[in-house]
């Protein structure tokens, strides 16, 4: 089998380098309004990324791969596409922990070694 990406459009590095989006993710304040900065940006990224539906539809359709894969940002995305087209989904998210801070410290670290031997 192979992997195959499709482009589905949007500029994700122009977003986050942009002056707000690096102000409000370089503001230190207590963890309580970290939190909630959170919960701001992972309810944001439903929005950016959910233009990219009809690009992850069309390319599904088009190709009817025997299962979707989608990274932390694409969830809902990928997961309609999977509904509407009975097609089994699989995420794929290197996080250990959704949202990495002192409190919750990764289950087990990406090595950059470990890393390696996965991409070979």
């Amino acid at each position: 089998g192979v992997v195959r990406f499709r482009p589905s459009g949007g500029d994700t590095m122009s977003k986050v380098s942009s002056k707000v989006s690096q102000t409000a993710i370089n503001l230190k304040v207590s963890a309580r309004q970290t939190n909630a900065m959170q919960k701001i940006f992972l309810a944001r990224s439903e929005v950016e990324f959910f233009g990219s539906e009809p690009a992850v539809y069309h390319w599904a359709a088009k190709e009817r791969p025997d299962y979707l894969m989608f990274g932390f940002t694409m969830a809902t995305v990928t997961l309609i596409a999977s509904e509407a087209l009975g097609i089994p989904v699989l995420g794929f998210v290197l996080q250990p922990t959704s949202i990495p801070s002192a409190a919750y410290p990764p289950i087990l670290p990406l090595q950059e070694a470990t890393l390696q031997k996965m991409t070979q």
